[in-house]
């Protein structure tokens, strides 16, 4: 408990905003008219979109220990199950860059420094970046929505390949970054991490975990299909929902917002309504649903997990991560 408390608020913040952001929704399209549609939706399908979800994870978690026998880390594969779910706690924290506290609990088993195994958090999150981007091309082109995020997605994504992929422009930008005040020390922490992002973003392995992101992705533009049609006379092709949801969690992203709260909530809503078409009370609490049993499904397995395995680890080690040492 003691981990999960040092979160705890954080976590509470975003849960308050992410009330918030329904709260708007639901002015804008009329509270009467949500909650109506809330009654009349088939919740029947609920079981089977968490189940969805939780398949989401799971792809990712091959994704995670993939990464973590590249860099020849010493994990059982039950203990990287542990952290991988462990992690999903922090999935409401900026761009989801929060969840290298799988670092530190790898860290707290093994002693591998955070500085190698950090690059797995950045790895995961570009392969989605990339995977999501690749989701919403088809669906920009189709709807002729979304042109410039697009464009800038795609800068986001080509120009860390291209320093990744040349060592000599990484090398230097590492001296470059040594010299400043205060990062002289951390130059040496900065060469390791940049070797263990090499190793992961290679070409080959870019590709690979990038066909494992769509595939864990998909997971959930699936459950999203479902419920959007689980409300009466819906009707939405799984294409053009497959585009909404990967290009709104996309957005999410690159607004770098905790999990995406506000963001992913406004362009699902917008989107449903602008482009395909859907009233304005359904697409509010069709976003309020499968946000609900995507993002916080996943902060409750996560604050689970959590709990549990800190309970594997010494008190030592749990104090530590605990005051952030």
């Amino acid at each position: 408990m003691e981990i999960l408390r040092k979160y705890g608020r954080g976590i509470l913040i975003s849960l308050v905003f992410g009330a918030v952001v329904f709260i708007v929704l639901s002015f804008w399209s009329g509270f009467g008219e949500v909650f109506e549609e809330l009654k009349q939706f088939n919740w029947w399908l609920v079981p089977l979109v968490v189940a969805l979800a939780f398949a989401n994870y799971l792809v990712r978690f091959v994704k995670f220990h993939y990464y973590v026998r590249v860099l020849d880390i010493d994990l059982s594969k039950k203990d990287s199950f542990a952290i991988f779910l462990s992690g999903l706690v922090m999935s409401v924290t900026p761009g989801k860059f929060g969840e290298v506290l799988k670092s530190v609990l790898i860290k707290a088993v093994n002693g591998t420094s955070i500085s190698r195994s950090a690059p797995i958090v950045l790895a995961e999150r570009f392969t989605d970046f990339v995977a999501l981007a690749l989701m919403s091309l088809l669906g920009v082109y189709y709807y002729n929505f979304g042109a410039k995020t697009y464009i800038i997605s795609a800068i986001l994504i080509l120009g860390p390949m291209f320093l990744v992929s040349s060592k000599s422009a990484s090398h230097g930008l590492i001296r470059v970054l040594g010299k400043l005040p205060g990062l002289s020390k951390a130059s040496p922490k900065m060469l390791v991490a940049y070797e263990s992002t090499a190793s992961l973003l290679s070409m080959k392995n870019l590709f690979s975990m990038t066909i494992i992101s769509i595939l864990s992705w998909f997971c959930e533009c699936f459950a999203f299909y479902l419920v959007c049609n689980g409300f009466s006379g819906s009707g939405v092709p799984l294409l053009g929902l497959t585009f909404v949801y990967s290009f709104s969690i996309l957005v999410g992203a690159i607004m770098m917002l905790p999990g995406g709260i506000g963001a992913t909530e406004a362009s699902l809503t917008g989107l449903m309504v602008t482009a395909m078409g859907m009233v304005k009370s359904v697409a509010v609490a069709a976003t309020f649903i499968v946000r609900a049993c995507t993002i916080w499904f996943a902060v409750l397995i996560g604050a689970a997990t959590l709990m549990a395995y800190q309970k594997k680890l010494s008190p030592k080690a749990v104090q530590e991560i605990a005051e952030g040492q």
